[in-house]
């Protein structure tokens, strides 16, 4: 599963400027010897722990129902798969981001934690992925496809998720920016 992933990350990096190799990791850890070592997106998959669960796929509040029991209800699971929960955490993350412009990560985050008693390694490894997922799904749109049927005409949300792309993988796209400037957004 791992290789896989890698090797789907390195085919899409394969014909932009910057290759996957030199996309660097915003975070700095430190060897044993005291050294700060960057690493990078590829290198820290290849080393983590993977853990297989059930995961919604497009898990935020607008997908749950609370009865009058209180008891709380998950939707449209239409997207769900196995794979690593950070994936699910890193997803809703994102889509809260673009959808509001605010960040609710530290409470979210920290609620997480606090309810599973687990701390959540290399999740910017996750929202660097998703990011780019997020981005690659409104193609699209920024070559030229009818953008009629999106129903949030600020384009706020795809100006954040572009934020979001070029923070977590260290690229711009022209193109993308070009239909952001063409929106007035930038």
């Amino acid at each position: 599963m791992v290789d896989d992933l890698l090797k789907t990350i390195g085919e899409l990096f394969q014909n932009t400027d910057k290759k996957v190799s030199a996309i660097e990791m915003k975070n700095v850890r430190t060897n044993k010897d005291g050294f700060s070592n960057k690493i990078t997106i590829v290198q820290m998959f290849r080393h983590m722990s993977w853990t297989e669960a059930i995961n919604h796929g497009d898990f935020h509040f607008w997908n749950t129902l609370i009865n009058r029991e209180g008891e709380l209800f998950v939707l449209d699971w239409e997207k769900a798969m196995i794979a690593d929960p950070r994936f699910d955490i890193a997803n809703t993350l994102i889509l809260g981001y673009s959808w509001f412009g605010t960040s609710f990560k530290e409470p979210m985050l920290d609620a997480y934690q606090n309810s599973t008693k687990k701390e959540l390694e290399h999740l910017n490894c996750f929202e660097a992925l998703v990011s780019l997922d997020s981005l690659t799904k409104v193609i699209p749109i920024i070559h030229g496809a009818d953008d009629s049927h999106i129903r949030d005409r600020s384009f706020q949300w795809l100006k954040r998720r572009y934020e979001l792309f070029t923070v977590h993988n260290g690229v711009r796209v022209t193109e993308v920016e070009r239909y952001l400037e063409s929106k007035g957004l930038l």
